[in-house]
């Protein structure tokens, strides 16, 4: 077992994943897990067929999440996938990602810029809560919900695009966005 291995066991382990996938799910992950690209890896688990980034190693600052690995699609991005993550400053999401799960970027302080993918229906719970640098955000016409405090503590996000496909914006999605001056919410919102 080489350091990077160790290192993908230890954030594992920290991320209970062995609790979440079980010991085969968790060793897939382990196994899928991307090659290195600059100063961080994907860390991967198989579900019927897909791909859900669950977590990474390393230090990212940009992040691409792709469409496809191993000849898979990416689906989803797991609850916590990347919470926490103070080095992150950008991420770009894949176009097959239809979810984006709850807490997946809570706390990402230092996350300025998030393309989201346009085949993304939900952006979970406190998705991007905290993340204090991101000052736009567009949501594609593929999200349909979502959820409560998803952009929350985002003191200096200025500016958000809403499509016209979203139904549902739960309680405190933009609460404490002190900088918030523009946002157009479509008819469409119940």
């Amino acid at each position: 077992i080489n350091v990077a291995t160790l290192a993908i066991i230890a954030r594992m382990v920290s991320m209970k994943v062995f609790a979440r996938l079980g010991m085969i799910g968790a060793l897939v992950a382990l196994l899928l897990a991307s090659p290195a690209v600059a100063s961080y890896q994907l860390v991967l688990a198989t579900n019927a067929g897909t791909i859900a980034v669950i977590g990474y190693t390393g230090a990212p600052t940009a992040v691409t999440i792709p469409d496809m690995t191993n000849g898979l699609p990416i689906t989803s991005i797991g609850a916590d996938a990347f919470e926490s993550c103070s080095s992150l400053t950008s991420v770009t999401i894949g176009n097959n990602v239809t979810s984006i799960g709850q807490f997946a970027f809570y706390d990402c302080t230092s996350l300025t810029n998030a393309t989201i993918g346009t085949n993304v229906n939900s952006i979970g719970n406190v998705a991007f809560w905290q993340c204090r640098s991101l000052t736009s955000v567009t949501i594609p016409a593929s999200v349909t919900s979502i959820g409560g405090g998803a952009f929350q503590f985002c003191w200096r996000l200025t500016s958000v695009t809403i499509s016209t496909n979203v139904i549902s914006i739960e309680y405190g999605t933009f609460w404490g966005c002190d900088s918030l001056t523009n946002a157009t919410i479509p008819d469409s919102v119940t």
